[in-house]
């Protein structure tokens, strides 16, 4: 599809197509989300059955166990801990329609304390400081990582492909079509 709605991808340098092929294959995964949404509601067959499955709670905790992980590894210019309020937005978490500054901050404080206590819960004390550990030391390689290196892993972590894989592919369907 995107050599169809882009004929001058070729041309492109290999920075946009990169981009473009992780831009497409995000969209074709949202497509596939609302599709297995759509699935689940068909099954059970009213309205509100979907959200109540535990896939709602799962992904709270998996909420949680990252608001405790940014609030722990990520530092501020200063070298402080990052402020609730900016993990609160990257974690994609609105302030309710006028809810306080501070009634916000606490509410993802809340979030950041659940997924400590998550992980101290599941991993011990002793473990919680190994996790962390470790996860500093990924954070510090992945900062150490050049932009173009970053892009590639992101690519294959996501998507399962490298980006000469992804071009190949690319390649080969151009191939298959170009057949009389």
């Amino acid at each position: 599809m995107l050599r169809y709605f882009r004929p001058d991808l070729d041309h492109a340098s290999e920075k946009e197509r990169i981009e473009l092929l992780e831009r497409t294959i995000g969209y074709v995964n949202d497509c596939l989300q609302a599709f297995r949404r759509l699935t689940a509601f068909l099954q059970y067959g009213k309205t509100g059955a979907y959200e109540g499955l535990p896939t709602k709670q799962v992904t709270q905790a998996a909420k949680q166990v990252r608001a405790a992980e940014l609030r722990e590894l990520v530092r501020t210019e200063q070298g402080a801990p990052l402020p609730y309020a900016k993990i609160g937005k990257l974690l994609g978490e609105k302030p309710s329609p006028g809810q306080a500054p501070r009634s916000y901050e606490g509410r993802i404080k809340g979030i950041v304390k659940a997924g400590t206590n998550i992980l101290r819960q599941a991993l011990g004390e002793q473990g919680y400081r190994a996790y962390m550990e470790e996860k500093r030391a990924e954070l510090e390689h992945w900062q150490s990582l050049s932009e173009a290196e970053q892009r590639e892993i992101h690519m294959e972590e996501n998507f399962g492909i490298t980006p000469s894989d992804g071009y190949a592919i690319v390649d080969a369907k151009e191939i298959l079509d170009a057949r009389p």
